[in-house]
């Protein structure tokens, strides 16, 4: 290895690997929350339309069954949408922000059912343990209207693995259980549990 590193010998077989390690986020699931999805194309002030107050926040509160690493949020967005987003999840019982981030989203066409929308990846997945109660808050500064969940119920099992929603306090612009943002979140399974 010092040969390596200081560039002496490098014409010889070294017994380690080349090639960079890749980090291994094992296989990514989707909880889609929704029975129905409405789209911001209908008649103004019917229910398709998700309108934002920018900078009152969505909101909700998610419970899992088994430990899961969480890699992401699905917003929903509108056809050629444009939208700027803070996002944050934390812990209910403590307090503390597992992670924070700001950015500008695009929104796309979800190849699975057909409505518009924008994944917000975190640079690093975070772990939701077993029990535990999780808030998801997202704010708009800049954003259209957008689809929206309009029938949901709390609880989604997927790869064995039970996701309850329940309604957060920090929902300022609408978003509960049965309504609102949030179509799905993008998680892998913790590998001892598979």
């Amino acid at each position: 290895m010092m040969k390596h590193y200081s560039g002496v010998g490098l014409e010889t077989y070294l017994p380690f690997m080349h090639s960079p390690r890749q980090r291994n986020t094992g296989l990514l699931h989707r909880v889609y929350r929704f029975e129905n999805v409405s789209c911001p194309q209908m008649p103004h002030g019917s229910r398709g339309t998700w309108n934002y107050t920018l900078g009152n926040s969505d909101a909700l509160k998610l419970t899992v069954s088994k430990p899961v690493m969480l890699h992401g949020v699905q917003h929903f967005g509108s056809e050629g949408g444009e939208y700027t987003a803070s996002l944050e999840v934390k812990g209910v019982a403590n307090g503390f922000s597992l992670v924070k981030l700001r950015g500008t989203y695009s929104s796309k066409k979800d190849e699975t059912n057909g409505y518009y929308g924008y994944d917000v990846m975190f640079d690093h997945p975070v772990c939701l343990e077993q029990g535990k109660t999780y808030e998801i808050i997202v704010s708009l500064t800049k954003g259209q209207p957008s689809w929206r969940v309009i029938d949901s119920k709390n609880s989604y099992e997927v790869e064995g693995i039970q996701f309850t929603f329940s309604k957060s306090a920090s929902s300022v612009n609408g978003t509960v259980v049965l309504r609102g943002q949030f179509p799905s979140v993008i998680f892998s399974k913790m590998s001892f549990y598979s």
